[in-house]
C-alpha cells in the first residue's frame, strides 16, 4: 500500500466519443504537465480499462486516466514513491484538467478539502504517517529473517548488496529506521520531491534519484544513456542556479562530466565558473563518504517465468521482439530466454528429463545445482581469428521449465566471472 490519488468523475464528451476524448486527454497532459512531463501514451489501466498513461517522475508509477464506460473517468496515481510535492502537483494538475476537459470530480466529504485546496500540511502529515509505519514494519522484519528490503522502488531489479533498506534516495541503516519509527519527520530525505513546486529541491531530488537507480557510471554505450547523463547534469545545474546552498553530490557530478563530454563533445553549464566549482567541491569530499549509485555493485534482474540473474550493475539491458533478454557492456554480453516445457500429454516433465534431452557443444563442462534448479554448461575458448571470443553456453532447468543462458566475452580473465554469473541464475 501507500499514499496516492484515486478519484472518479463524469464527462459528457467522454460518453459521446471515448477514443477522441482520451486522445484529447493525452494531448492536454503533454501540453500542461510542464517540467515533470516525461511521456504520455494510450494504454490500459491496471483494471484493463482503456486509458492514458503518463510518466511524470522517474520514481513514479504511471498516472492512469481511464475510461470506465458511461461517461465515467477514473484517475489513479501512487504518490508515496515520490513525495508530498508530487502529490500536491498532481492535485493541482487534475483541478486544471477537470476544468479544461469538463470533468466533474466526485469527491467525498473527507477528500474534498484536500483535493480542492491541496492542503500542504494535511498531505505532509499523511506521508509522514505512512513513512513511520513503513519504518516500523521494516525494522520488525529485520529482527526476524529479512536481510534487506526495498520500499518505493520499481519492480524488476533488486539491489541485494545495499541495505538494510533500499529507497529511491539511497540505502538506509537500522539507526535511521529506529529514528524514523519514533519520529517520521526525521525521514523526509527519503522522498525525492518533498517541497511543493518546481524549485531547486525538485531538480536536485530528481537528479539524485536517477543517479541512485539509473546511471551506469561509465561512458555511454548508446544515445539514451548519454541523454540520461546530460539530463542529470542539467537538473543539477538548474538546481544550483536556483539555490547554490543545497547539499549537492559534487563528487558524483564531477564524475559525470568526462563521459558527457566524451559522448556529446560538449557540456552545457549554468555559468562560467560552475565546472570549476564542481571540481573544487568534489575534491573536498572525504574518501570515506559512500558514493551514490546502486549500479556500482551487482544487481539482480527479474526475468521471465520466475527466473532472475545477477549481473554487473554497469551493464545495459534490453528485451528484443522475440523475448530475448540481453545485457552488455563494452566487452561482455549475457543472453537469456526462457521456455515452458510440456509432454505430448500436457504434463510438465521433471527437470532431470528436460536436461537429459538437451545437447551442448564440446568444451569445458560446468555444472550447477541449487534447490530445484539444475544447470549444465560448457565453456569454449576462441578458435582462431574467425572466433576471437570466449563463450559460456548453458541451460538451467526446473520441473516444466528451461532457461537458456549464453555469455560472450573477449578476455580470458573473465572466465570466472562468466561462470559465477551463469550460476547466479535462480528461479522462484
Amino acid at each position: 500500500m501507500g499514499v496516492g490519488i484515486d478519484v472518479t468523475g463524469r464527462c459528457r464528451a467522454l460518453a459521446a466519443d471515448s477514443e477522441r476524448w482520451l486522445e484529447r486527454a493525452r494531448s492536454w497532459i503533454e501540453q500542461h504537465a510542464g517540467e515533470p512531463m516525461e511521456s504520455a501514451r494510450p494504454g490500459r489501466a491496471g483494471d484493463d480499462h482503456p486509458a492514458v498513461l503518463a510518466t511524470l517522475h522517474p520514481c513514479a508509477e504511471d498516472l492512469e486516466i481511464a475510461h470506465l464506460g458511461s461517461g465515467r473517468v477514473r484517475v489513479r496515481a501512487k504518490t508515496s514513491t515520490v513525495g508530498p510535492g508530487y502529490h500536491a502537483y498532481l492535485l493541482d494538475l487534475l483541478v486544471r484538467f477537470g476544468k479544461d476537459l469538463a470533468v466533474a470530480w466526485e469527491t467525498s466529504e473527507e477528500s474534498a478539502g484536500v483535493f480542492e485546496t491541496g492542503d500542504r500540511r494535511a498531505i505532509e502529515a499523511e506521508f509522514l504517517d505512512w513513512l513511520g509505519g513503513v519504518a516500523r514494519v521494516v525494522r520488525e522484519g529485520l529482527d526476524r529473517d529479512y536481510h534487506w528490503m526495498m520500499i518505493s522502488m520499481a519492480i524488476g531489479h533488486q539491489y541485494p548488496h545495499h541495505g538494510p533498506m533500499v529507497t529511491p534516495m539511497g540505502p538506509r541503516d537500522v539507526d535511521w529506521l529506529e529514528a524514523v519509527a519514533a519520529d517520521p519527520s526525521r525521514g523526509m530525505d527519503v522522498f525525492p520531491w518533498w517541497e511543493p513546486g518546481l524549485g531547486a529541491p525538485f531538480y536536485l531530488g530528481r537528479a539524485k534519484a536517477r543517479m541512485w537507480r539509473d546511471v551506469r557510471w561509465r561512458d555511454p554505450l548508446a544515445e539514451d544513456e548519454g541523454r540520461l547523463l546530460m539530463d542529470v547534469h542539467l537538473d543539477l545545474a538548474r538546481a544550483y542556479r536556483l539555490d547554490p546552498t543545497l547539499d549537492y553530490p559534487w563528487r558524483e557530478w564531477a564524475e559525470l562530466i568526462g563521459p558527457i563530454e566524451s559522448h556529446f563533445g560538449y557540456l552545457e553549464m549554468a555559468g562560467d565558473n560552475l565546472e570549476t566549482e564542481i571540481h573544487r567541491q568534489a575534491r573536498a569530499v572525504g574518501a570515506s563518504v559512500p558514493r551514490i549509485g546502486y549500479r556500482r555493485r551487482p544487481v539482480r534482474v527479474e526475468l521471465t517465468d520466475g527466473w532472475s540473474i545477477e549481473i554487473p550493475g554497469e551493464m545495459a539491458e534490453e528485451w528484443d521482439d522475440e523475448e530475448l533478454w540481453i545485457a552488455r557492456d563494452e566487452g561482455r554480453a549475457v543472453f537469456f530466454k526462457s521456455y515452458s516445457v510440456t509432454r505430448d500429454d500436457g504434463e510438465a516433465p521433471p527437470a532431470a528429463e528436460i536436461l537429459d534431452g538437451l545437447t551442448l557443444p564440446d568444451g569445458r563442462a560446468v555444472d550447477h545445482r541449487e534447490g530445484p534448479v539444475t544447470g549444465r554448461a560448457v565453456l569454449t575458448s576462441p578458435d582462431g581469428d574467425e572466433d576471437p571470443g570466449w563463450q559460456l553456453i548453458g541451460h538451467h532447468v526446473v520441473d516444466g521449465g528451461l532457461a537458456a543462458c549464453n555469455i560472450i566475452f573477449g578476455d580470458a580473465d573473465d572466465c570466472d566471472w562468466a561462470i559465477a554469473t551463469w550460476r547466479s541464475l535462480g528461479h522462484s
